[in-house]
């Protein structure tokens, strides 16, 4: 009877228990029930936008290197070692003076042993000869037949045929040792020397480069955007800080439809229109390119806020909310754009002076959008510095860096505007 009143009063307690628990459930439960969840709040993405102004193109400028016109690469054509130099930068020399010298003692023994082989041939000629003559009287007498008689015309000819081969061939010896020395081909100046003595050279390796004459000239290298303002014919401002700043004008000769090695940018050629001793090759040269004719203010926004699609390039600008300022609507607006410049690109058509532009995530915008607007970038001056405008160019120069007053897109979305490399205005 104990243990029955014992396991009855621990089923009690039990049964308690539940009883509380589903109190507490059904409790909970009318709260969660009279009670409706707050709806989420609207989540309005910010957007950095600059305020779009008037200005004028600037010039632009690109860094280059003086060389000559008329530039020759001095090498032999078979390989060896420098057994002698007998040039030094900055000698003049004239067509036909000796340049350098490789070690030639394997080419002389070729010659040699040609040499030998022909004086053999010929010390054979000389007895098929005497052996022919021999067996023509022999056969006058009718003391041989006449098949003897053709064998030895035949060595005869041989002999002879074989001895115009081996002078070829010696002829032919002597000419690889004399590509053993090495001369000017023309008159001019050593610019550069590019081997020493006793260095193992390969053939067609450039050991000097002679600057032949003709007008100097000056290969810049010109980024993508900008190549196609290049033109064959344009004129250039060529300044040389070596020389004093000394200003040169120039003229465009060649430009590069290719980029060079490594990099982004193309090569371009600006011929000198004026000869002048003091300029040499290899200084460091600024060629000035003028924006052009046409100096009239013009809208210019930073390229990389441009996006193509289907139906052409197009920006979004931010229409503020008359009811809240820090607000505003997107608006997607098909432009249409004119010349590249150090400024931007030239927008002819579809957007107006004062107005919002997006300058940063556009990739992630679409029309009709609503996004909060940063402090609006005010829009430079007409002449005012490029890197001003373009904060990029400071910091290819010093190094990434921000501040307060003029932050840079670039650093917190992909798809900011990109950076002028090399270029700069000149004013």
């Amino acid at each position: 009877m104990k243990r029955n009143h014992g396991r009855e009063g621990s089923q009690g307690i039990l049964a308690r228990r539940v009883r509380l628990l589903l109190f507490a459930i059904f409790a909970l439960g009318s709260v969660s029930c009279g009670e409706e969840a707050p709806p989420p709040a609207d989540v309005v993405r910010p957007a950095r936008v600059m305020r779009v102004g008037l200005g004028v193109a600037a010039d632009i400028a690109f860094t280059g290197v003086t060389q000559s016109s008329k530039e020759v690469r001095l090498s032999f054509r078979v390989g060896g070692a420098l057994s002698k130099l007998d040039i030094a930068v900055g000698d003049e020399v004239e067509r036909g003076d000796p340049i350098g010298t490789l070690d030639a003692s394997d080419a002389t023994l070729q010659v040699q042993s040609a040499r030998a082989d022909l004086a053999r041939a010929e010390a054979d000629r000389k007895r098929f000869e005497a052996d022919y003559k021999r067996a023509r009287a022999l056969y006058a007498r009718e003391a041989s037949t006449k098949s003897d008689l053709d064998a030895a015309r035949a060595y005869f000819e041989s002999a002879t045929a074989n001895i115009s081969a081996l002078k070829q061939a010696v002829a032919l010896r002597e000419k690889q040792r004399s590509y053993h020395r090495l001369r000017a081909p023309v008159g001019g100046k050593i610019a550069q020397v590019l081997a020493e003595e006793n260095e193992n050279v390969n053939p067609n390796q450039a050991v000097a480069i002679l600057n032949a004459g003709g007008k100097p000239e000056a290969e810049i290298a010109v980024p993508d955007r900008f190549i196609g303002r290049v033109r064959v014919g344009d004129e250039a401002s060529i300044t040389i800080s070596a020389i004093g700043g000394a200003t040169f004008r120039g003229v465009v000769s060649q430009v590069g439809v290719a980029t060079t090695e490594a990099a982004t940018t193309f090569p371009v050629t600006v011929r000198f229109v004026e000869e002048d001793e003091r300029i040499r090759s290899g200084m460091t040269v600024t060629a000035t390119f003028r924006a052009g004719e046409n100096q009239d203010p013009q809208i210019f926004i930073p390229p990389g806020t441009i996006l193509s699609g289907p139906a052409g390039q197009h920006v979004f600008i931010a229409k503020p909310m008359p009811s809240d300022a820090s607000r505003a609507t997107l608006e997607k607006r098909e432009i249409t754009v004119g010349r590249p410049t150090v400024r931007g690109a030239e927008v002819t058509k579809g957007v107006e002076a004062g107005e919002l532009l997006v300058i940063a995530g556009m990739s992630q915008l679409a029309d009709g959008m609503v996004v909060r607007v940063l402090e609006p970038e005010e829009p430079k001056g007409a002449r005012g510095r490029l890197s001003e405008a373009f904060p990029e160019l400071e910091e290819t120069k010093a190094g990434p860096a921000t501040t307060a007053s003029n932050p840079n897109p670039a650093s917190e979305v992909s798809d900011a505007p990109s950076t002028i490399p090399a270029a700069s205005v000149n004013r």
